[in-house]
């Protein structure tokens, strides 16, 4: 899941555009399930910090006009949780960059009684798991893989990892939700690409911390 908002600030700021894709047990986008993407007027535009506009690229005077409130789009977004069908108590499990800054955008949108009905506590947070692995490295004094391209950032190593986990990715100004890297999305890279994604992926295998399936990463 991703969202972009007018800023940082929780409470002061607001959630302007959300996707969620849910997943199957696979990582692959669950079949006959249509995933949640909405734009959401904001009620505090004057709020809204410049930076955040450069980061998401969207026209708060356009979304003011044509798009929905943030209690209505609330409303739609529990109905379609709703029209999941999930057994009882069961809910999603959040896959994100950064869960504590979304989460808590969310938990003001929602309300944290909704937000608990929905979403499950214990997230998937590839923000988490890149510090994991630049301080595993660190530790071993060891380079990450693929590090000619200068000093690794956070999010540098949280983008690598589009073969294991879910990333936010952007193509343009539009926000997409990617995740486990799909066969035909493998198939369009280069041969060197194909052969850097396998040599990291198989990095992580020796570090027990993914295991190589598709026949070992399609290939």
């Amino acid at each position: 899941m991703d969202v972009e908002t007018t800023g940082r600030l929780a409470g002061h700021h607001e959630i302007i555009q959300i996707a969620v894709v849910p997943l199957d047990s696979e990582i692959r986008p669950l079949r006959g399930v249509l995933p949640f993407y909405m734009n959401i007027a904001p009620d505090h535009p004057e709020n809204a910090e410049k930076q955040a506009s450069k980061i998401h690229g969207l026209e708060l005077d356009k979304l003011s006009k044509e798009c929905v409130t943030q209690w209505k789009a609330a409303d739609v977004f529990a109905d379609w949780f709703d029209s999941l069908e999930l057994p009882y108590n069961k809910r999603i499990i959040p896959l994100a960059h950064n869960w504590a800054f979304e989460s808590a955008f969310l938990k003001n949108w929602l309300g944290l009684e909704t937000m608990d009905m929905i979403w499950q506590s214990q997230p998937r947070d590839t923000m988490i798991c890149a510090a994991m692995l630049n301080d595993w490295y660190g530790y071993y004094e060891e380079q990450l893989p693929a590090s000619d391209k200068g000093p690794w950032s956070k999010r540098r190593v949280a983008l690598s990892l589009n073969p294991c986990m879910p990333v936010a990715c952007r193509q343009g100004n539009n926000r997409i939700i990617g995740n486990l890297m799909f066969r035909e999305d493998y198939d369009i890279l280069s041969e060197a690409d194909k052969q850097k994604t396998q040599k990291y992926v198989r990095k992580l295998k020796t570090l027990e911390l993914v295991d190589l399936t598709k026949e070992e990463l399609y290939g």
